[in-house]
């Protein structure tokens, strides 16, 4: 089983090194160009 499949985005950021949510969506929001909500539903 993918444990990926599992995380959340919080999760994510978190394992990767964030300390917080907000530094990661502020992050993610400038090297993608939206948000990680949106972004993953944009990719469902």
């Amino acid at each position: 089983m993918d444990r990926s499949a599992d995380l959340t985005i919080i999760a994510v950021a978190y394992d990767s090194g964030f300390n917080s949510k907000t530094v990661f969506n502020t992050f993610f929001k400038k090297t993608e160009g939206v948000t990680p909500n949106t972004y993953l539903k944009s990719k469902s």
